[in-house]
């Protein structure tokens, strides 16, 4: 097994001896995050033979219900390389309308009623990516009448 991708595998996804809960908030129900914790998940790199080259510490933040949280700031650096692909794909060819159609949706998403913040900062990117690449874009907005 040593000297084997097999034993590197191994080591790179089964090696959990340092993951921990590093703190609990308390159940105080005043509290506005209150029964989350706080855990510390390793990510290892190692070579065949087992030796572990690299390791990375994050931080997950788990909800009362059990669920992983994802913070806002991951999500713009997510979507933000969503937008910077498709942006860099409609430089290479022009005629790929999914990216248009993808930058598209990301500046109308920034519409919705409770948009986060983060969606609003990802539609401005979008729409500079729109505007660089001269394509024209407007939003639709219905105009709704009252009248009886």
């Amino acid at each position: 097994m040593i000297g084997t991708f097999q034993r590197k595998c191994n080591v790179e996804i089964y090696k959990k001896d340092e993951n921990r809960t590093l703190f609990t908030m308390p159940n105080w129900k005043w509290l506005p995050l209150h029964g989350w914790h706080c855990n510390s998940r390793w990510q290892y790199t190692s070579n065949e033979n087992g030796d572990v080259l690299k390791r990375k510490m994050k931080l997950e933040w788990i909800t009362r219900e059990g669920f992983i949280h994802v913070w806002g700031m991951h999500m713009l650096v997510y979507s933000l390389k969503c937008d910077y692909q498709a942006w860099k794909q409609l430089g290479e060819d022009p005629t790929r309308i999914w990216c248009v159609n993808t930058l598209k949706d990301t500046v109308r998403r920034r519409q919705w009623p409770d948009a986060e913040w983060w969606r609003k900062m990802s539609a401005f990117f979008a729409k500079l990516a729109l505007k660089h690449r001269k394509i024209p874009f407007e939003i639709e907005t219905k105009k709704v009448s009252f009248s009886s």
